[in-house]
C-alpha cells in the first residue's frame, strides 16, 4: 500500500522529513501529559508496554530463538497478522506519524 492511498503524496514526506528530521523519531515526553501539580502522567506508555507488547513479545520471542538456532523459521498467518499490527501501531507512535496527520 503507497503513502498515497493515504491521501499523502511522496513529495510532502520528503519535504516534511528534510527540513525537520530531528523531531521525528523523538521528542521529550512525548507520550506522557502534564498533570495540574506539574508532574507528568507516563500512563499512556505503560498501558502500551503492558498490553501492546506483551501481545507481540510470544511471536517475536519464537523468531529470535529459531533464528538463533538455526532452525528453519515459519511464520503462520496469525503471526503475520500480530506482527503487522505491532509495525502499524509503531509507525503511529513516532512524531512524523502525527505530523503527518496534520499536513
Amino acid at each position: 500500500m503507497s503513502v498515497e492511498s493515504y491521501g499523502v503524496s511522496k513529495k510532502v514526506i520528503a519535504k516534511y522529513l528534510k527540513h525537520q528530521r530531528k523531531m521525528y523519531l523523538y521528542q521529550k515526553n512525548y507520550y506522557s501529559t502534564t498533570l495540574e501539580d506539574g508532574s507528568r502522567d507516563h500512563s499512556t506508555e505503560k498501558k502500551f508496554a503492558e498490553e501492546y507488547e506483551s501481545y507481540v513479545a510470544p511471536v517475536i520471542h519464537k523468531i529470535i530463538e529459531r533464528t538463533r538456532l538455526g532452525e528453519k523459521l515459519e511464520i503462520t498467518q496469525s503471526d503475520k497478522y500480530v506482527l503487522t499490527w505491532f509495525l502499524r501501531i509503531q509507525n503511529a507512535r513516532i512524531p512524523v506519524a502525527r505530523e503527518l496527520v496534520a499536513v
